[in-house]
Parts: structure tokens; sequence; C-alpha cells
């Protein structure tokens, strides 16, 4: 599969995904409510 429209040009690793997971999950978003963290290699920007 090709992800020349992709601006980072590749597929994301399923460990780049578990970090932000890993993230909301823990201590430091405990101040976060209400937000939206798209994890898309900047896919959403090429609209």
């Amino acid at each position: 599969m090709k992800y020349n429209h992709l601006p980072l040009k590749r597929a994301g690793r399923p460990e780049e995904v578990a970090g932000v997971a890993f993230f909301l999950a823990g201590p430091d978003a405990t101040y976060m409510t209400g937000s939206v963290l798209t994890v898309d290699g900047g896919l959403t920007i090429t609209f």
C-alpha cells in the first residue's frame, strides 16, 4: 500500500498509537477534559 498522500509518507506503527493511549490513561492527562487527539500521521491536514 502506498502512503504518498500522508505527510509522513508511511503508516503509523502500533507503538506510536499506544504511546498516545498510555498518555491518556496516565497521570499526565489528569487535567485534560473533552479533548480529541487525532493520531493519523497528518492525514486530516491534507483535506
